[in-house]
């Protein structure tokens, strides 16, 4: 990623004063190229990938600069930063269409007026703080901390957010002065005035499709994606990509093999072959003649990854996934352009809508809802022990700001869920996977497609829901990979469209597994259990595991961080002692809320011991 810092400053002194503080922090990871840009009143740094797809401009009328790839109208043209320009001259006089891709780009006319936007649903993250004739923007917050105009006060919504959902909503971040542009908008900042931010892009449920059968949905849902993996995978060029084993990646791989892709090196998370990501992967791999390699991501480095998610990410994206960390320094040895099916499964899958019905009852509600998201939080009730009486009143208020938003995302209960989920948990927890990765390599993500997205929403729920749609697709476009084994985060690997060889094996385990059940019971044994964990994620995000554990002994040591906010008593029981083996019903998900607090803890340790603590407002 580019990770990126510009400041509008007219004190010159000031302003050079704060960059040369900042500029040998400016990098998150070693093997990045760091740069710098000053037009007027404005300098910009930045920090990439050497390979990184990246352009300038600079002439007597201002500046552009343009990391990533943004892609204009319903071909494949990429804009270079000089046309970026031309392209976001007046917003406010005519706005321009959004740009796909995953990229950041920024507009300065000196002394005037600054733009700056990013893909449609805002996965490449914009912060902001303005403080009279001072702007400071950025990919993350850290660095506007060494900045005088900086408060650094806390914002207690934020915190009771991350505590309920894992993030804060409402464009809000854990400092009260500090604000993240929301997604499809653009940042509008004139001299002399307040920054806004101007809509470009929304989502847009409709019924557009909810009179197709079956059968036309699958090809029309077989044709979106065709001309949107053709719009953002360029065939001239080498790319790598992310394999698990599941359906998205496989489905993606499928695409682009059907459209006779320059070259395709697969990458995959495993130990062993023994792990079904792995061994489902390969198998993909295999079956499309793709280049693959495997890596391990090391458990020991847990607490490193910890500190780099707590220092640049803030809270904005929970705390469970900093294990991806360990990614970038693995991806520099492919291609540099890294296909991945992230918010895939949510966009084509629908695999969030059902989390709006109640299993029992099938009737929707924002209650249902909540409480499938509230899962990857800490329970309602606790977050009320746990705080303060202060801060009691906030939880209440909290998920009622959550349910207007719900509820303005549009008229069917499916397409709230589906607009939620996408601007939330997809753009904050699973939108931070590629920021990281692009450190190592420049992600394309066919799904963060305008286009794309204004079909989908038109889909009704019951051919997105539950990866029906995604199933079927694969079924009849892809059957040699609908017939392979399938990860789905679980002990079940059946095929989608299991041949009768595969079938044969199943029922011959069936009858073995069986067989050792009856032996076990008649010895008195009791019942067979797996002799290993085979789930690679399961161990990655495992809270008991040698690598969190080593997180839980790091953030013990400074757990007193919290204690204004907290009720002692309340808080010791839910950090019990870091060696404490911890029961869950669902570990990899119920243990989300947990890891929030201790991300928390970091967060302030850094924080307090960074510079001096600002008062929590």
């Amino acid at each position: 990623m580019a990770n990126f810092l510009l400041v509008i400053d007219p004190d010159q002194t000031r302003r050079e004063a704060f960059i040369g503080g900042v500029k040998t922090r400016i990098a998150p990871l070693e093997g990045l190229t760091s740069s710098r840009l000053d037009v007027g009143d404005c300098s910009v740094l930045w920090a990439i990938n050497p390979q990184a797809p990246m352009s300038q401009c600079v002439d007597e009328s201002g500046a552009a600069i343009l990391w990533g790839e943004a892609i204009q109208g319903p071909g494949p043209k990429r804009l270079s930063a000089s046309e970026l320009k031309d392209y976001w001259k007046d917003p406010l006089q005519r706005m321009p269409e959004a740009l796909d891709g995953f990229h950041a780009a920024i507009r300065y006319t000196p002394g005037s007026r600054l733009v700056i936007g990013a893909d449609p649903l805002g996965l490449f993250p914009l912060y902001y703080h303005a403080a009279n004739d001072i702007l400071l923007v950025g990919s993350s917050v850290e660095l506007f901390q060494y900045h005088p105009s900086f408060s650094g006060k806390l914002s207690k919504d934020a915190l009771v957010d991350i505590l309920l959902i894992t993030h804060p909503v409402d464009g809000m971040t854990i400092f009260r002065d500090v604000r993240r542009v929301q997604a499809g908008h653009l940042l509008l900042w004139n001299k002399g005035s307040a920054p806004q931010e101007l809509k470009q892009y929304e989502l847009r449920p409709s019924d557009r499709y909810f009179d197709l059968p079956h059968g036309a949905l699958v090809n029309k849902l077989d044709d979106v994606l065709n001309d949107a993996i053709a719009r953002h995978v360029q065939r001239d060029k080498a790319h790598s990509m992310l394999l698990s084993g599941g359906r998205d990646s496989r489905m993606l791989a499928g695409f682009m093999k059907r459209a006779h892709l320059k070259e395709i090196e697969a990458l995959t998370l495993g130990h062993s072959l023994k792990d079904y990501e792995l061994s489902c992967a390969r198998r993909v791999a295999r079956m499309l003649h793709l280049k693959h390699r495997w890596v391990d991501i090391p458990q020991e480095d847990y607490p490193q990854y910890a500190a780099s998610h707590a220092r640049w990410m803030h809270g904005s994206a929970g705390f469970q996934g900093i294990m991806f960390w360990g990614l970038p320094a693995h991806l520099r040895d492919l291609p540099p352009r890294l296909v991945t099916g992230h918010v895939m499964d949510s966009i084509v899958g629908g695999s969030h809508i059902p989390w709006a019905f109640d299993p029992e009852r099938g009737e929707p509600s924002f209650q249902t809802f909540f409480g499938n998201v509230n899962r990857y939080g800490l329970p309602v009730p606790f977050v009320e022990q746990l705080l303060n009486p202060s801060l009691n009143d906030l939880v209440q208020q909290r998920i009622t700001r959550m349910q207007e938003i719900y509820n303005g995302y549009g008229r069917l209960e499916s397409q709230k869920a589906l607009c939620f989920d996408l601007y939330h948990r997809q753009r904050f927890f699973i939108g931070s996977i590629p920021w990281i990765c692009s450190f190592g390599a420049w992600p394309i993500l066919p799904a963060v497609d305008h286009r794309l997205l204004d079909h989908l929403t038109g889909m009704p729920a019951s051919f997105l829901a539950g990866r029906h749609g995604q199933d079927a697709l694969l079924k009849a476009k892809f059957p040699e990979l609908a017939a392979l084994p399938l990860d789905r985060n679980s002990r079940n690997t059946r095929p989608l469209q299991p041949r009768l060889r595969h079938m044969l094996g199943d029922s011959l385990k069936q009858r073995v597994f069986s067989l050792r059940q009856h032996l076990a019971n008649g010895n008195g044994h009791g019942r067979v259990e797996p002799k290993s964990e085979r789930r690679y994620f399961y161990r990655l995000f495992d809270i008991n595991g040698p690598g969190w554990m080593r997180v839980r002994e790091l953030a013990d040591s400074k757990r007193g961080v919290l204690s204004s906010l907290v009720n002692k008593e309340v808080y010791e029981r839910a950090l019990p002692s870091p060696q404490t083996i911890l029961q869950y019903a669902d570990p990899l998900v119920e243990s989300a809320g947990l890891k929030s607090l201790l991300g928390l803890i970091l967060i302030l340790r850094q924080r307090l011991e960074s510079f001096e603590a600002g008062e929590v407002s």
